[in-house]
């Protein structure tokens, strides 16, 4: 931890009294050039903590990742109709993302209807986050391909899949 709102994850590569280098890793696994640092401007190191495993996980299954992204673009490309993308996300067990009046979710579809969406709610460490209903005229938007969906996607095969 490096302030309030900073952190780096990754393999400490060199460190002496004063400084220490890091192959920094962003939050999807995948190489983020190199930081150094004042020891003394580290708040805290956090080691085997959920956000390191997962980045480690992340890291160690790069080809998964890609294999996901295949999986994922070669999906229908119904983009004005979040119907047929709900529909199809649920078909396909993948996880997408829906924006609505009030919350953000990142998701799989359980149940997709022309009045009501049923959604489970997956966290950003891959972890069950509770089951809701959203009329589907609150939805603004829903997007389902990128990387953090996938990344969540990956994270949530560890816990409950594989």
């Amino acid at each position: 931890m490096y302030g309030e709102t900073s952190s780096w994850i990754g393999f400490v590569i060199a460190a002496n009294e004063e400084l220490v280098t890091i192959e920094h890793l962003s939050k999807y696994g995948r190489y983020d050039g190199i930081v150094t640092l004042k020891i003394i401007d580290i708040e805290r190191i956090d080691i085997d903590d959920e956000i390191c495993r997962s980045i480690h996980f992340l890291y160690h299954n790069k080809a998964e990742l890609e294999r996901l992204s295949k999986t994922y673009e070669n999906s229908e490309r119904n983009t004005g109709d979040f119907l047929a993308v709900l529909t199809e996300c649920k078909e396909k067990n993948l996880i997408c993302s829906v924006d609505t009046k009030e919350l953000y979710l990142a998701c799989f579809v359980i149940d997709v209807n022309f009045e009501e969406i049923h959604f489970l709610a997956i966290d950003e460490y891959g972890q069950k986050d509770g089951e809701c209903f959203v009329k589907m005229e609150d939805i603004n938007y829903v997007s389902c391909g990128r990387l953090q969906e996938m990344r969540r996607l990956l994270l949530y095969n560890i816990h409950y899949r594989i």
